[in-house]
């Protein structure tokens, strides 16, 4: 048994996008250490016919899913808080979904700023 979350992010238009370069105060807002942003392929529409001039085009998921283990469900069932169960779950391998867009943004598929729009950067 498991847990899944989920919400839709922005696509970056396939027709219009273009490497960009995120500020450092971005990076730095989003978690991104400069290795991973060093392999990092950041896209950004600049705004077409295709999209509408909006940038994007289409929605991707972006997913966190918490499988119900042992430890779980002890927690669970002893009233245990969110963020305990959270922390658990993360520890015993569950990507977050803040995680799982900030690796769509890292392989040029979205975007930070989508990635904030729809979740949000939890200190584990």
């Amino acid at each position: 048994m498991a847990v899944l979350a989920q919400r839709l992010v922005r696509v970056v238009c396939s027709k219009c996008k273009q490497p960009f370069t995120p500020s450092d105060a971005s990076l730095e807002a989003a978690g991104i250490t400069s290795e991973m942003a060093a392999a990092g392929k950041f896209m950004k529409g600049k705004g077409c016919g295709h999209c509408s001039k909006s940038g994007y085009r289409g929605r991707i998921g972006i997913f966190e899913l918490m499988m119900m283990t042992n430890k779980i469900r002890e927690l669970a069932f002893a009233g245990s808080s969110t963020q305990e169960i959270r922390r658990a779950a993360i520890s015993q391998g569950m990507t977050a979904l803040y995680h799982d867009g900030i690796r769509k943004v890292l392989n040029g598929t979205t975007t930070i700023e989508e990635v904030f729009r729809v979740s949000k950067k939890v200190e584990n």
